[in-house]
């Protein structure tokens, strides 16, 4: 049978023409706005409970137990003579770290202590003075009533002399201000001289050295050393932020098979931005607060940071709740009826919300399907 063109192009034209009437009678069209439930087809409609139970968010980060450190800065700003240790090696606490070059500052305690020996006599002159001048003054004062001198010209000195000696308080007191302030100064540089060493505060192993070469000039809280412990420790992960860690509502880590409640320890920001600059590794580490003879140094460890956390309240998955302008809801399961219920919520997770007011425990809800 020979099949002519344009008869199949007429029976192709016609068969997309029925599918187009059967599209437009059985109403398919776009919807917008809030979702809307559909009656499921020879199903039961899903549902779930309203119920008790502790809600969160949770980021796990890989860790590892490691030594506890301690950061040892420059309690002074000096010049280093010699540098007694180098990283690797073992101290115990009192071992010396580092020698300060005190030779500029013995050459400047000597002349601190002639300032203030100037200083004492220079405020000596003036006390005798001001004291001078008073005497005078009353000298003064004692002849004008000898020669019986008129009312207004006592009163004159009188008033000279009570300036005179309101003056002078005031200038004592500057004066022993500022004689403490010299003496504090000479106390603290001859604490310096007598102190010419860096000691270690504790038994472990140094792990890092500024570098510490004669000369060096070392300003007030330079890190100079970094000691790592070798019976305490604590874990690191991959760095988090402050802002970011000090959002958690609690921190654990698991290890092996037991759980530890840890807390974030203080990241130094001139540290972090020593090591951002130098392109080092930046971590976070956490203090694992009971100790425990099962945790030993290298041991993996998983650090869990809960945020959102709320213990025993009611909540529903978040694939029950709606949300349009007028603010959260759901559809009560009330027979073949969509029942809406106006509710406010609390903490927000990925998975579930805690519900605050307009459903009480044991409420069946339906779920978005």
């Amino acid at each position: 049978m020979t099949v002519h063109p344009s008869r199949s192009r007429g029976r192709l034209t016609a068969a997309l023409l029925a599918i187009m009437t059967m599209l437009s009678i059985s109403g398919c069209s776009g919807a917008s706005g809030v979702p809307e439930l559909i009656e499921p087809q020879n199903a039961q409609r899903p549902t779930c409970t309203v119920e008790r139970r502790t809600i969160y968010d949770v980021e796990v980060l890989d860790g590892e137990v490691v030594p506890e450190t301690t950061q040892i800065r420059a309690d002074q700003a000096s010049v280093v003579f010699s540098c007694k240790v180098i990283p690797g090696q073992k101290v115990k606490a009192g071992d010396v770290l580092l020698e300060y070059d005190l030779e500029d500052a013995e050459e400047q305690l000597e002349n601190l202590k002639a300032d203030y020996e100037f200083l004492k006599l220079k405020q000596e002159t003036e006390e005798s003075k001001e004291s001078g001048d008073i005497d005078i003054a009353r000298i003064e004062l004692d002849k004008l009533r000898w020669q019986g001198a008129g009312y207004m010209s006592i009163l004159r000195k009188e008033q000279e002399i009570e300036k005179l000696e309101l003056e002078n308080s005031q200038h004592a007191e500057e004066r022993a201000f500022e004689l403490e302030k010299a003496e504090a100064e000479l106390a603290d540089l001859g604490e310096t001289v007598n102190n010419n060493v860096m000691t270690s505060p504790m038994n472990g192993i140094v792990v890092y050295t500024a570098n510490l070469q004669s000369g060096t000039q070392i300003q007030q809280k330079d890190l100079l050393f970094i000691i790592a412990s070798e019976k305490k420790f604590q874990i690191r992960s991959d760095y988090r932020s402050s802002r970011a860690l000090e959002s958690c509502s609690k921190m654990e880590t698991r290890i092996a098979a037991d759980v530890y409640p840890i807390e974030a320890e203080p990241y130094d920001q001139i540290e972090y931005s020593r090591r951002i600059i130098s392109g080092s590794s930046v971590y976070s580490y956490y203090k694992v607060k009971t100790r425990s003879a099962d945790i030993h140094m290298g041991d993996y460890a998983a650090v869990f940071l809960y945020s959102n956390y709320r213990e025993d309240v009611l909540s529903l998955p978040a694939t029950a709740v709606y949300r349009d302008s007028d603010g959260f809801y759901v559809y009560l399961a009330d027979g073949d009826h969509n029942v809406r219920q106006t509710i406010s919520v609390g903490a927000v997770t990925e998975l579930y919300y805690e519900i605050t007011d307009g459903l009480e425990e044991g409420a069946q809800v339906y779920v978005k399907e």
